[in-house]
């Protein structure tokens, strides 16, 4: 008998990101090109944070300037919201992480 291999579900994802035109762009591909699912969209950290606490994505796209607000000092808040949760960041931003400063 032969074993069927099985498609692990896609990964669900939260898109936050002000501008609409990057929002698509970052969204449209992790669809299309298959593996994620985005669940949402957030505009404003208010946004994230509610999304967070109602979905529980299992990756969140972060924009790290909000109009509204830091994207860094946002990601300290979402450490509490889901301890378990790790995250990744580009290079620019770890001097900032390092030193405390949102």
């Amino acid at each position: 008998m032969a074993s069927k291999s099985s498609t692990p579900p896609p990964l669900s994802v939260l898109v936050a990101e002000d501008h609409p035109v990057v929002l698509e762009g970052l969204a449209v591909p992790l669809v299309r090109d298959g593996g994620f699912a985005v669940t949402g969209h957030a505009t404003t950290g208010r946004e994230v944070r509610a999304q967070v606490e109602r979905q529980s994505p299992q990756v969140l796209v972060l924009d790290l300037m909000l109009q509204d607000e830091d994207g860094l000092a946002l990601i300290k808040d979402l450490a509490a919201l889901a301890p378990r949760a790790g995250y990744t960041r580009p290079n620019k931003a770890e001097p900032r992480l390092a030193s405390g400063r949102p």
